[in-house]
């Protein structure tokens, strides 16, 4: 978790003491967190909340196991069925272009 934590701190270009700041803790207990192998769920989504980023969907996606959100099951249900629109909307314009090289 330490390191997960260390990355997303890098990739989003804050440092521990503006973290900490905004934790509410001092710059020696983000170090720590930074150390631990593993934090308590509420620190983490307070982190994840500050950084703008989803730290528990993180660790989820290293997760052996296959999971999908209702989130994303209802975003697939909508690409289904755009993508059978626009192969019935592909197929309506194929029709017209036939129509009109025969003219």
């Amino acid at each position: 978790m330490g390191n997960l934590l260390s990355r997303t701190l890098k990739t989003k270009a804050m440092n521990r003491s503006v973290l900490a700041k905004q934790l509410d803790v001092t710059a020696g207990v983000v170090y720590d967190y930074l150390k631990k192998p593993s934090l308590q769920l509420s620190i983490v989504w307070r982190i994840s909340n500050i950084l703008g980023y989803n730290l528990l969907m993180h660790l989820g996606e290293q997760l052996p196991v296959a999971y999908t959100t209702q989130k994303e099951q209802d975003l697939q249900t909508k690409v289904d069925a755009l993508e059978t629109e626009l192969e019935k909307l592909r197929g309506e314009n194929q029709l017209l272009r036939d129509l009109i090289t025969r003219r």
